[in-house]
C-alpha cells in the first residue's frame, strides 16, 4: 500500500485547520454577546414574560364542556398532557393573531409547505418554508429594532429630564435613578423654593415601561407647576389628586412623597400619598426613625376622601442628620431566596454609615442592593434621594 506524500498530508492538515478556523469564527460570531447571564435572563425572565404576555392577551378561552370535562375525568399523565396541549394551542393562536394579516398568510403558507415537505419527502418545499419563516422573522426583527430605537430616544429624553441637584449651603444632596426597562415610572425632583427652602419629591407610578413613564412625566409637570405657588405639601398633593383622579386609567395609581426642607428653621414638613416612609437618621440620638404620615395613593379616591386621609408631619432636623427618600424598587427588591431588601436593612445600612457623605451613602446603598439582589439589573424602577445636613 502506497504511503501518502508528505506534501499532500500537510495540505490536508492545512485544509482541515482552515475549515476548523472558519467554523470557530462562525461560532464566535453567532454566539457573540451570549453569556451565562444572558441565557439565564432568556430562560427565566424573557420566557416567562413572553408566556404571560401571550397567555394574557389570548382571546381564545379554554373550551368549555367536553375538553374541560375530559381533563377532569382523565388522570395522571393524560390529564397533564391535555392541559399542556391546550395551553400551547392558546399561546400559538394568540401569537398568530398578533401578526399582521399579510404576515399571518405567509406564515400559514410556510406551515403548509413544511407539512407538505414532510408528506412527500421533498426537501425543496422544506427549504421554501424555511426561507419564508426567516423572511417573516427578519420583518418582525426590523419592527422590534425600530421600536427599540424609539424607546432609546424616550429613555434619553426621560434621563435628560432628571433634575440638576441644587448646590446647598450646609447640606449635601445625592440622587440615583435607574428604570427596570428602557423607561420607567419612578420620578424624583429637587426644587429650590426660595433662599432657605427646598422641596424634595418622589413619585412612583404603578407598573413599568412606557405607560408608567408617560404618567411620570405628567406628574413631574404638575409638581413643577404647582410648586411655583406658595403652599404646603398637603395642599400640593391634594391639588394633584384632583387633577389625576379624572384622567388616570383605572388600572393605574400613583404614590408620591413631598417634603419641604426649611434650613433656616431647621425643620421638615412632609406629606405622603401612599408612598414608602422617609428614613430620618437623628445624629444626636444615633437612631433611625421611619416617617410615615397617613395618606392614600393619588388617583384612588375622590377629592374629599383623599384630602380627609392626608396628614402632614413636621420634624426637627439638626447638623449631622440624614434624610433618605426612596421608591419601593429598593425595599421590595428580592434576592434568589425571595427575601426582600426591606426597610430594616436599609435603616441599619444608613445608621452604620452615618459618617459618610451623601454621595458615599448613596453609592453604598446601591452597591449593597446590587450585592443583595445578585445582579446589576433590577426588576423594578429605583429612585433614591439622600440629604445630609
Amino acid at each position: 500500500m502506497a504511503k501518502p506524500e508528505p506534501g499532500n498530508v500537510r495540505k490536508e492538515i492545512s485544509e482541515h485547520r482552515g475549515r476548523w478556523r472558519s467554523l470557530k469564527e462562525f461560532y464566535q460570531l453567532y454566539t457573540s454577546g451570549l453569556s451565562r447571564v444572558e441565557i439565564e435572563r432568556l430562560l427565566k425572565q424573557e420566557s416567562l414574560g413572553i408566556y404571560s404576555y401571550y397567555n394574557a392577551s389570548s382571546s381564545v378561552a379554554p373550551a368549555a364542556g367536553s375538553e374541560d370535562g375530559a381533563m377532569v375525568k382523565s388522570a395522571g399523565r393524560s390529564r397533564a398532557l391535555k392541559r399542556l396541549l391546550l395551553v400551547v394551542k392558546r399561546i400559538f393562536l394568540s401569537f398568530v393573531m398578533k401578526l399582521t394579516p399579510a404576515r399571518r398568510m405567509f406564515y400559514g403558507v410556510a406551515v403548509l409547505l413544511f407539512v407538505f415537505a414532510a408528506l412527500v419527502s421533498n426537501w425543496l418545499y422544506g427549504l421554501a418554508a424555511f426561507l419564508l419563516v426567516n423572511a417573516l422573522l427578519a420583518f418582525e426583527l426590523a419592527d422590534k429594532m425600530l421600536a427599540k430605537d424609539e424607546l432609546e430616544i424616550a429613555r434619553d429624553i426621560q434621563l435628560s429630564l432628571q433634575p440638576d441637584l441644587p448646590a446647598l449651603s450646609g447640606a449635601q444632596l445625592a440622587a440615583f435613578y435607574r428604570p427596570a426597562k428602557e423607561v420607567g415610572g419612578d420620578y424624583y425632583d429637587v426644587i429650590q423654593l426660595d433662599e432657605r427652602r427646598i422641596a424634595i419629591i418622589l413619585g412612583d407610578v404603578s407598573g413599568k415601561g412606557m405607560p408608567a413613564a408617560l404618567y411620570a412625566v405628567k406628574l413631574q409637570g404638575l409638581f413643577e407647576l404647582l410648586l411655583d405657588q406658595p403652599s404646603s405639601p398637603k395642599e400640593v398633593l391634594c391639588a394633584i389628586n384632583r387633577l389625576v383622579a379624572k384622567r388616570l386609567y383605572r388600572q393605574y395609581f400613583i404614590t408620591a412623597l413631598l417634603a419641604f426642607i426649611d434650613f433656616e428653621r431647621s425643620s421638615m414638613t412632609l406629606a405622603r400619598a401612599g408612598h414608602n416612609p422617609a428614613v430620618h437618621y437623628r445624629a444626636k440620638m444615633g437612631k433611625v426613625d421611619l416617617l410615615a404620615p397617613k395618606g392614600n395613593g393619588l388617583g384612588l379616591q375622590n377629592s374629599d376622601q383623599f384630602d380627609g386621609h392626608l396628614i402632614e408631619q413636621q420634624v426637627a432636623i439638626a447638623a449631622g442628620d440624614i434624610l433618605v427618600f426612596y421608591t419601593d424598587g429598593i425595599t421590595e427588591a428580592m434576592n434568589s431566596e425571595r427575601e426582600e431588601f426591606g426597610e430594616t436593612r436599609l435603616s441599619q445600612l444608613i445608621s452604620d454609615n452615618a459618617s459618610d457623605s451623601a454621595d458615599e451613602l448613596k453609592e453604598r446603598i446601591i452597591t449593597s442592593l446590587t450585592s443583595f439582589v445578585g445582579k446589576a439589573l433590577f426588576d423594578d424602577d429605583v429612585a433614591l434621594v439622600v440629604l445630609k445636613i
